[in-house]
């Protein structure tokens, strides 16, 4: 009888860890249920959808970028080329305002 005890002692406490394994993965980044990046997946979490995002619109104006100066149409290439910096900047400014953590 006492293995018995303790075999369900046991039992116990690996139900307690499996619950606490599963809480925790409960408590990691929500998932991209609005498809914020429209990639169609909506189980990626939102923080890589929106950076996968801003990616994609910061290559976007570099192609116009591009294409507006082959076709030396360069009012139009500046305007995508400014875009593009103002971006870039901006990111740049964001990153340096974060307060470090030590």
């Amino acid at each position: 009888m006492a293995k018995a005890k303790t075999h369900k002692k046991s039992k116990d406490a690996s139900t307690k860890k499996g619950a606490t394994k599963k809480m925790v993965a409960k408590k990691g980044s929500k998932p991209d249920f609005l498809d914020m990046d429209k990639d169609g997946n909506k189980k990626e979490s939102m923080k890589k959808a929106i950076k996968d995002k801003k990616i994609v619109k910061e290559n976007n104006l570099i192609a116009n970028f591009i294409r507006c100066v082959s076709e030396e149409n360069y009012a139009a290439a500046n305007k995508y080329l400014q875009q593009v910096i103002e971006a870039k900047l901006q990111a740049k400014i964001s990153q340096a305002i974060k307060p470090t953590l030590f």
